[in-house]
């Protein structure tokens, strides 16, 4: 098993721009392709919204999709993505993304924002239903906690038939503060791979248990 340790505190002086970057584990990626028999059934074009430095953008174009980035904030140098596949495209509002934009995408693979927007509406619904209206498949990777939040919008979502699969990790991931170079602090977080979509599974969501070890 993987030890977990998750940054706590603020980010350092030379990180500007972004309020909270948890950069997703590549492994924890490739477990989820190695997985998901829909990603297995070939290359796939797909996006990640909200895709920081490119963690899960360079971890699906590993696995040989045709995977894009876009972010509101700038990471220029610090693009772990191959700049030779795809360029990231920075200061984009995804949740002013509309159908037309989002063009030949097939599916979202993201790590969302949490916290609350000025709508008080908590962001990672609010991201979910929009990537939902713009693509037919929606990977969500979450804590477990999420599931026991109440809100209209994650009901919504939890409780229709477009809940297709939810993917636990058997360890804690290792999921780090971007830019803080203060001491690490033990973490009790754990996460699971959601995933939504247009087509409807009325006997509810396909579970499979994963291991980062399936991504080493």
């Amino acid at each position: 098993m993987t030890g977990v340790r998750m940054i706590t505190g603020r980010h350092g002086p030379d990180v500007t721009g972004e309020a909270q970057l948890y950069e997703t584990p590549q492994q924890a990626v490739r477990a989820l392709c190695r997985a998901d028999n829909w990603l297995r059934g070939g290359p796939r074009v797909l996006w990640d919204p909200a895709c920081g430095p490119g963690a899960i953008v360079a971890a699906l174009q590993a696995e040989g999709h045709d995977a894009r980035g876009s972010d509101l904030y700038a990471y220029g140098a610090r693009w772990k993505g191959d700049m030779a596949l795809r360029r990231p495209r920075w200061r984009i509002d995804f949740l002013k993304t509309t159908r037309r934009q989002a063009g030949p995408m097939e599916a979202v693979v993201m790590n969302p924002p949490y916290g609350r927007g000025p709508d008080g509406v908590p962001r990672t619904e609010t991201f979910l239903l929009h990537a939902m209206s713009l693509v037919p498949r929606v990977y969500c990777l979450l804590e477990l906690g999420w599931l026991q939040g109440q809100s209209a919008a994650r009901d919504s979502l939890l409780d229709s038939p477009h809940w297709l699969a939810f993917y636990p990790f058997r360890e804690r991931l290792d999921m780090n503060r971007d830019g803080w170079d203060g001491p690490n602090a033990a973490s009790t977080r754990k996460h699971a791979w959601f995933v939504f979509g247009r087509e409807a599974r009325p006997e509810g969501p396909h579970v499979r248990r994963l291991s980062i070890l399936e991504g080493a």
